[in-house]
């Protein structure tokens, strides 16, 4: 146990967003207290590939957002002071058939009207950017010169500048519920104690829903399990992330039942990243530690996608893989703004990340400061219903 502490805000997650309004809250001069039920980075955000992705946003806000990330993350490693192993390389999005590629086509068309440098590119063209790939299986594809980062270097950069303002991270400490009086959150209720906070932030990702309903709100954030290995180091093997158009339609459909959708990159040491299977999750799943591990089973299937498309890779030596839950919402669109108790401020359910990541801890900051440049209504538009 620890002493009653007292803050101005208690942060429940220590992945992208908990850790990136940790570091722009403490900067502010607020008293930050941030919890995690593990270790930070321990979760979704550390269990992806850092992909600082333009091209899957949504039209509308989320892009506005994406845009602005993207300004935000060119000057963050200079400002963090540290290397967070930022680099620029090309995306592609491929499409295996033409009733994808005709989809994805009129997609992005609608991005690049919104000002996205995206090129849309077919036959020897594909192959001329990325040469291990094999062209037999390509009608489409559509590229954008992105960027890849660390998302360990990056989630610590932030909890270091925000622990030398005086923020507190407390790990291995999970949020157990809330005390709440007269609409308001009171104290947080944790395995080691109570810490009473003038606002709570919950960037708990898959965890968000359970957290919320504690106080009767009932946010539709479901999530899914990713799965995904690493191989041995064997240099820049690819010249740009890979993915496939198919996963994006999973994603239009919600996710469900289970699915294999290619995608890959090299990690800036050399590693090849392989991902992902994908498998709807329960919320019954995710207080079952034996959960996160990789289901041995998926993992070849998941070869198997890598042999079809890039054989010439598939001989490299696996040497680790993992599985860890993702929130997603049904509209593809965030949670992020004050929900049910006045003081409650929901931070969850993102669909790229990486991107999102400095300019959604800046936005936390300023909602709680009280005053946001940025209009969020279209994030809330009655997404929100009451538990029983």
């Amino acid at each position: 146990m620890v002493e009653k502490l007292l803050a101005d805000v208690v942060i429940i997650g220590g992945g992208y967003f908990g850790a990136a309004a940790a570091y722009h809250l403490a900067t502010k001069g607020f008293k930050t207290v941030l919890v995690e039920q593990g270790e930070v980075a321990g979760g979704a955000s550390g269990g992806n590939f850092g992909r600082v992705q333009l091209q899957d946003a949504e039209p509308g806000l989320s892009l506005e957002l994406s845009l602005a990330g993207w300004q935000r993350l060119l000057r963050l490693q200079e400002e963090l002071d540290i290397d967070i192993e930022f680099r620029r390389s090309g995306s592609l999005i491929v499409a295996t058939n033409h009733q994808e590629w005709t989809e994805l086509q009129e997609e992005q068309q609608k991005k690049i009207k919104a000002g996205l440098n995206i090129e849309l590119l077919e036959g020897r063209e594909v192959t001329r950017r990325e040469p291990l790939l094999n062209g037999e299986l390509v009608v489409g594809a559509s590229y954008s010169l992105e960027a890849q980062l660390n998302p360990f270097k990056l989630i610590y950069a932030f909890l270091n500048k925000a622990a030398a303002q005086g923020c507190e991270v407390l790990e291995n400490t999970p949020a157990l519920g809330f005390e709440v009086a007269n609409g308001k959150i009171k104290e947080v209720i944790t395995s080691r104690g109570k810490i009473a906070a003038g606002t709570v932030v919950v960037a708990a990702g898959a965890w968000t829903r359970t957290l919320v309903k504690a106080v009767g709100l009932d946010l539709p954030i479901d999530f899914i399990w990713g799965e995904a290995l690493v191989t041995e180091k064997a240099g820049p093997l690819l010249r740009n992330y890979f993915s496939l158009a198919s996963f994006f339609a999973s994603e239009q459909s919600g996710a469900d039942g289970y699915q294999v959708s290619l995608c890959c990159t090299c990690s800036t040491a050399g590693n090849l990243l392989v991902g992902e299977t994908m498998t709807a999750g329960s919320p019954g799943e995710l207080a079952d530690e034996a959960g996160y591990r990789s289901r041995q089973e998926n993992l070849p299937f998941l070869v198997q996608e890598l042999a079809r498309f890039f054989p010439a890779l598939v001989s490299l030596k696996a040497i680790r893989s993992w599985r860890v839950p993702v929130a997603c919402t049904r509209d593809h669109r965030p949670y992020l703004g004050f929900w049910g108790p006045e003081n409650m401020l929901v931070a969850a359910g993102f669909k790229s990340s990486a991107i999102m990541t400095p300019i959604a801890g800046e936005i936390i900051a300023e909602l709680v400061a009280g005053s946001c440049r940025f209009d969020l209504s279209e994030f809330k538009e009655a997404r929100a219903r009451w538990a029983n």
